[in-house]
């Protein structure tokens, strides 16, 4: 929810910036961090929540219990009588779901069955096969700005949503992505690997990367059933609406939308954490969660004992039972 022109204006006459954000606070610069012999703060860490009534600041941990008294010590109520909480947002309209198009870098083309280059060789040394990149409609950057990248496009209904590059080369960045001017919607916006056809009552795992969701896709498939399907987040945060994004847009909401039977974390050895701290959120929103611990590395890299190994102790097994022990 956003805070209405005037509590911006009556605030702006006080601290001159306020940085207002899509939450119940008000963000401006901290008045009292250079007493607390910090550096001056130029970027808003100085919370003031009208709800809560409270102000506190993140950086140099100055707070006040009563947020309407020390504004009206700093004559805020003289400037503007002090609003009621319902007087203080409004709610902007939910944003429509936008389905972006992406543009892979310039100097791509796609790769084939028959690539013995070091695109190629980058795959096979992290036990992808041809058809698993020909699958992934993979591309190679021969030239420009993003040469010597494998390019894995984000497709959805067959439209170039995203992509995420990676080096083929030792002295590149390990992995690249489009720049945010490109792009109307971030990362956090798509799973790699979902569909909006996808069928309801599916069984579903999320993964951290690209590489782990096609290894992983291609085993519990193969393993499990056709109605298994894997989907990337591309790293251990999950997206969830927040009233103004519209849930497709959302990993949550693209998660939501298939109605999976039961979801499945697989993420990293070290990231099993955050994989108990996801699973915890989901079950909360009335998912089946399970999750499975690697402990000998990616889902790309253990062997396919390892793999099923992990699977078959942990899948199907609900949080329901799995919160009331040590284990999660």
């Amino acid at each position: 929810m956003l805070p209405t022109p005037r509590i911006i204006e009556s605030l702006q006459a006080i601290f001159s910036i306020v940085y207002a954000a899509e939450t119940d606070e008000i963000a401006v610069n901290c008045p009292y961090c250079t007493y607390r012999k910090m550096s001056e703060d130029k970027t808003g860490h100085l919370h003031l929540n009208f709800v809560k009534n409270a102000a506190h600041c993140v950086k140099c941990d100055w707070g006040h219990p009563n947020l309407r008294d020390w504004l009206k010590s700093k004559n805020f109520d003289g400037i503007l009588p002090l609003p009621r909480p319902s007087e203080l947002f409004v709610k902007p309209e939910p944003k429509p779901y936008q389905l972006q198009s992406a543009a892979l870098p310039k100097g791509c083309s796609l790769m084939s069955r028959i690539d013995q280059d070091e695109f190629a060789q980058s795959l096979l040394d992290k036990n992808l096969d041809p058809d698993d990149w020909v699958n992934a409609r993979c591309f190679k950057c021969t030239s420009g700005k993003h040469q010597g990248y494998v390019i894995f496009p984000f497709y959805e209904n067959n439209n170039l949503v995203y992509w995420q590059g990676r080096a083929a080369w030792e002295g590149l960045i390990r992995k690249a992505n489009p720049s945010k001017s490109e792009l109307a919607l971030g990362r956090a916006s798509w799973l790699y690997g979902w569909q909006p056809d996808i069928p309801p009552g599916s069984h579903i795992h999320l993964c951290e990367g690209t590489l782990d969701k096609i290894s992983a896709e291609k085993f519990v498939r193969k393993h499990y059933g056709e109605d298994h399907f894997v989907f990337a987040l591309q790293g251990t945060a999950f997206s969830f609406p927040d009233g103004i994004i519209h849930p497709l847009n959302t990993q949550f909401g693209k998660l939501s939308s298939i109605q999976p039977a039961d979801v499945n974390i697989l993420f990293d050895p070290d990231a099993i954490y955050k994989a108990k701290g996801l699973a915890k959120q989901l079950q909360l929103c009335d998912f089946e969660v399970s999750v499975s611990e690697l402990v000998n590395g990616d889902p790309n890299e253990v062997s396919d004992e390892e793999l099923k190994s992990a699977l078959d102790n942990d899948w199907g097994n609900s949080l329901l039972s799995k919160l009331q022990t040590s284990k999660i």
